[in-house]
């Protein structure tokens, strides 16, 4: 049996550190409520021109951390979004 996944990834890029915070409780709401499972760090790569080399290192760190899948069907992949400006 393939690791428990996750109900949401929220991913919180900055100039320092990117984020990715799994939660789950959010398939059964309004009878359950959501919690924070955990979160994964990396480094930011904004400045390298690839925000996805650290979305991917954070998301890893979580996997890691929480032995849970971050991909599947409830979990649509991650992508950085369009550039500003």
């Amino acid at each position: 049996m393939g690791a428990r996944q996750v109900d949401a990834l929220v991913a919180e890029i900055g100039s320092t550190t990117t984020v990715v915070s799994a939660f789950d409780g959010l398939s059964g709401w309004p009878a359950t409520r959501p919690r924070l499972v955990g979160q994964g760090v990396a480094a930011t790569t904004v400045e390298a021109g690839d925000v996805g080399v650290g979305l991917a290192a954070a998301r890893a760190a979580l996997e890691e951390q929480t032995g849970r899948s971050t991909r599947g069907s409830r979990s649509p992949p991650l992508r950085p979004p369009a550039a500003c400006g």
